[in-house]
């Protein structure tokens, strides 16, 4: 993934895609300054480079979030507004991230997953969520934690109502 990440961004600089490239470029930096902290001499692992992108997706999202609070602060007052170009070149670099990540199962695809898995046994929800969770990555499947924790909470209340 790292390797697609540089071939991509080269690719972005022959086309002059510079909002592309210069994501791509910030990741790849935060990558390099990754694994030389911890000191990696090969590449990343696909689930280490996930998390990156994750954290600058969440990085993106928080931009847009406080040019909202700012667009809504300039209209009460009725001067200006934001820079507009900004916030689409942010919501452009969110989008181009986004491609990098896997393909999450949402809530009911997960309950479907776990269907043949009894997770009710589990009088601790914590450890329902650690079987759910183990059980799925065993599987090789792509999840988000928040989802197999919603997920797990419909199993144990359909199973006790």
């Amino acid at each position: 993934m790292y390797d697609q990440l540089k071939k991509d961004a080269l690719v972005a600089m022959k086309e002059r895609n510079k909002v592309k490239q210069g994501i791509l470029k910030l990741v790849i930096g935060d990558l390099d300054l990754a694994r030389n902290a911890k000191g990696q001499k090969g590449d990343l692992t696909d689930d280490q480079v996930v998390k990156v992108i994750e954290s600058h997706i969440k990085k993106c999202d928080e931009q847009i979030a406080y040019h909202d609070k700012q667009d809504a602060i300039f209209l009460e007052i009725g001067t200006g507004s934001p820079d507009p170009v900004f916030r689409a070149q942010v919501i452009e670099q969110k989008y181009i991230l986004s491609d990098y990540l896997p393909k999450y199962l949402n809530a009911v695809e997960i309950k479907l997953a776990l269907s043949e898995v009894d997770i009710t046994g589990c009088e601790n929800l914590g450890k329902s969520i650690g079987m759910a969770m183990q059980s799925l990555k065993g599987r090789g499947l792509s999840v988000r934690g928040d989802d197999v924790k919603m997920a797990v909470i419909s199993i144990r209340l359909t199973k006790r109502g």
